[in-house]
């Protein structure tokens, strides 16, 4: 069932856009299709933590109700009655808390929060990663959507830059580590000479944009993009191409500035095992700075986390694993 045809069934309460003051304590929870809510980081009005317990946990404390929530779970921030729920379509609506529950999943076990929202069904049983519905914080603050995007010229000529400068110091490293017979990497078949690398296409595979209160920017954009390989016949694996894999964080305004503030490349085969993939599920801001809620998938886990953008860098606060 699609996302909003239950919403369509449900007396929701729309909310208007009147953020909680910026140093609120409060909790960011994720919503999953099973019906668990899943504290994944708390802020105290300093700084960010999470001591919700992972996964596995059922036998720290038996919790039968709301109310018997230990402290220590949730770093000493009390949980309301109600929340806020964003979807990735820019709305929110209101959640009511209902109680506790430990839910089990294919990805993993978690004590969780009930709410009077109703399960999704997703047409497999045995989902892992469980998909997840929307990002639930406990004040009324501001979401900030970042949304799939086309890049700019100026943003994609930054990527080409950054991309080539990456991919070259890690052909680099791997080579002299490991030798590159016959001028490719032996094991993904990445050409040694940077001109022959340089005339294949770098695509971009998702681009998310967001609006960044950054001084001197005003567009914060999270790209993953991959350039292909194909191996000589020679190879063992040749129906398997090598891939690179760039994953990163650009701020742009509309004078054509950017700056690359966080990058990171991998080289591949067609497997793409450590590249792992990350959806922006919005932007909070607190103090003036832009923090970042992400979802990342890797080969066999899924974590949430908060990253705190900055003019120079990407700072990972909170990292939750949900397996």
């Amino acid at each position: 069932m699609k996302i909003l045809s239950i919403l369509s069934c449900l007396a929701v309460l729309a909310f208007q856009k009147s953020p909680a003051p910026s140093n609120t304590p409060f909790t960011v929870a994720v919503l999953q299709t099973n019906g668990a809510l899943i504290p994944i980081a708390t802020y105290n009005g300093t700084k960010w933590m999470n001591s919700w317990p992972e996964s596995g946990g059922r036998n720290i404390e038996k919790v039968e109700a709301l109310a018997k929530v230990p402290p220590a779970w949730t770093s000493g921030v009390p949980l309301p009655d109600n929340w806020r729920l964003w979807l990735s379509t820019d709305t929110s609506y209101h959640l009511k808390m209902l109680g506790t529950a430990y839910v089990r999943s294919e990805c993993g076990d978690h004590w969780s929060l009930t709410v009077d929202f109703p399960k999704q069904a997703t047409g497999c049983t045995n989902c892992c990663p469980v998909p997840t519905i929307g990002i639930a914080l406990s004040t009324d603050r501001l979401l900030m959507p970042m949304t799939e995007t086309e890049v700019t010229g100026a943003v994609r000529a930054t990527l080409q830059s950054a991309f080539n400068q990456l991919e070259t110091r890690e052909i680099s490293k791997i080579s002299a580590q490991y030798g590159a017979p016959g001028g490719r990497l032996s094991y993904t078949g990445h050409p040694i000479d940077a001109a022959v690398r340089n005339s294949k296409p770098i695509v971009i595979q998702k681009a998310w944009r967001g609006d960044a209160v950054s001084s001197g920017f005003d567009s914060l954009y999270y790209i993953e993009a991959t350039r292909e390989y194909t191996k000589p016949a020679d190879f063992k694996d040749s129906g398997c191409p090598g891939y690179s894999a760039f994953r990163g964080w650009i701020l742009a305004n509309p004078a054509g500035k950017t700056a690359v503030i966080s990058q990171r490349l991998v080289t591949e085969d067609c497997d793409m095992k450590t590249a792992g993939y990350t959806t922006p599920m919005g932007l909070i801001e607190i103090n003036g700075v832009d923090h970042a809620i992400v979802k990342t998938n890797g080969w066999e886990s899924q974590e949430f986390g908060i990253l705190k953008i900055e003019t120079n860098a990407v700072n990972p606060l909170v990292m939750t694993n949900m397996r």
